[in-house]
């Protein structure tokens, strides 16, 4: 556009400002004032009843977390074992030398997750036990399956963790070390000749306290595990030094998973035993982590609000938990909460490898990428976001589904649970009408 074009334009705008502010009186433009229609703006709450469900199933392989210890929670004795197999790369391997010398065997983890954590650190009783039975690492593990625990113990220390940025070591029986790195130097031995074989004489260790702890801990999985060989050797150049060397037995590319049992026979939540049942609550809900236990939400009632506010807006919806009961001193409750969808059978809907929930507004209401998250406040010890896009489907009978699990996001990595009144689950819809 040229400079001239650009004058006209800017002219002709000046000029309609210019009538528009010379008017005498201002008024509706076009309308009579009988024929204004403005909105009113209206909230309202819609009531919602929850019972309570154990989840089953929960996967507790490929979370980047091995749970161990033991925990005594309101709604239940938990107790953790954390598994894990070994690699080596038998392809690379280097055997030491006839000269080479053990120096010492440690086993060396971090840690990524402490349920209750204080700044003069964490006692942790840790020891390692052997497996035993084949450790397949094309099986999908829950917090349900089980591994046979020997009583051979491999490594064992007593830990304070003071930080979760460090690593720490279990003292290596010197027995089993020797017999290993015997076996690391010989090449007829068959106990490095192959993975399979290897595996065979080591299918697996299960980390565990035999002490009650009354803490959970999250051990970090793959390289980060490692059983490492210290050793020294003359130097190949013949220069008369030593060489100090490493060999290691890690968790990268292995199998690994956490087991969980719970007893809630001495709780409120007593009746809570088998999977997919709708238990009723006897004074508040529950969502416990790692246990498997959701609150089912009955959102019905959204249907009695769509077919009595007719012609309505439906503007904002929020969706709030809480405010959270009680808490031990330094836990937190999950970080967030899915709304995952339920069925009859009080399950969860899979949609390949994740659950149909109420996914963010303006996503696909039958998306699976967009789940929305109830973002926890630690100052109003509540959960809250919006369902707008959800409730305004719901109002417009494109999509009615009336029954949600309240899932937390650290379901498979964590021992955190809270437990809330069922009044304190709310619906709140904000819509206008024509007046």
């Amino acid at each position: 556009m040229n400079l001239s074009a650009k004058s006209k334009k800017l002219g002709a705008l000046f000029l309609g400002l210019f009538f528009l502010n010379s008017c005498e009186e201002l008024g509706p433009f076009g309308l009579g004032e009988d024929d204004i229609a403005p909105l009113e703006f209206l909230t309202t709450e819609v009531a919602t009843t929850g019972e309570i469900v154990l989840v089953d199933s929960i996967v507790s392989i490929g979370t980047g977390t091995l749970l161990t210890g033991d925990r005594s929670m309101p709604f239940g004795e938990m107790r953790a074992k954390a598994h894990t197999a070994f690699y080596y790369d038998q392809f690379s391997l280097r055997r030491p030398s006839d000269e080479a010398r053990l120096d010492s065997v440690k086993l060396n983890l971090r840690f990524n997750y402490i349920f209750e954590n204080n700044d003069q650190g964490v006692g942790l009783d840790l020891k390692a036990y052997q497996t035993e039975g084949e450790f397949r690492d094309t099986t999908l593990y829950f917090t349900t399956s089980t591994r046979t625990v020997t009583d051979v113990l491999i490594a064992e220390n007593n830990l304070v963790i003071t930080d979760l940025d460090s690593t720490y070591s279990l003292a290596v029986d010197e027995t089993w070390s020797a017999l290993v790195f015997d076996a690391l130097g010989d090449p007829s031995n068959p106990l490095f000749q192959s993975l399979a074989n290897f595996r065979g004489f080591l299918p697996g260790l299960a980390f565990q306290s035999d002490e009650l702890m009354d803490n959970m801990f999250g051990i970090e999985t793959g390289e980060n595990i490692e059983i490492a060989f210290y050793y020294s050797e003359p130097s190949a150049d013949g220069s008369g030094l030593t060489d100090n060397r490493e060999f290691v037995l890690s968790g990268r590319l292995s199998p690994h998973f956490y087991s969980l049992d719970v007893d809630r026979s001495a709780t409120e939540y007593s009746q809570v035993q088998d999977p997919a049942i709708a238990y009723p609550p006897t004074n508040n809900l529950l969502v416990h982590s790692g246990a498997g236990v959701v609150s089912k939400i009955d959102m019905s009632e959204l249907r009695d609000f769509s077919e009595e506010e007719v012609n309505s807006i439906v503007n904002l919806v929020e969706f709030e938990v809480g405010p959270i009961e009680v808490l031990p001193d330094g836990v937190d409750p999950p970080e967030a909460l899915f709304l995952h969808f339920t069925d009859d059978e009080n399950t969860t809907i899979a949609d390949r490898g994740a659950f149909r929930g109420i996914q963010v507004d303006s996503a696909p209401l039958l998306a699976t990428q967009f789940p929305v998250r109830l973002t926890y406040n630690p100052l109003t010890r509540t959960y809250k976001n919006s369902i707008t896009t959800y409730v305004q489907s719901y109002y417009n009978n494109v999509l009615r589904r009336d029954f949600i699990l309240l899932y937390p996001t650290d379901m498979n990595a964590s021992a955190s649970g809270f437990e809330v009144a069922p009044e304190d689950v709310r619906i709140k819809i904000f819509y206008s009408q024509l007046r």
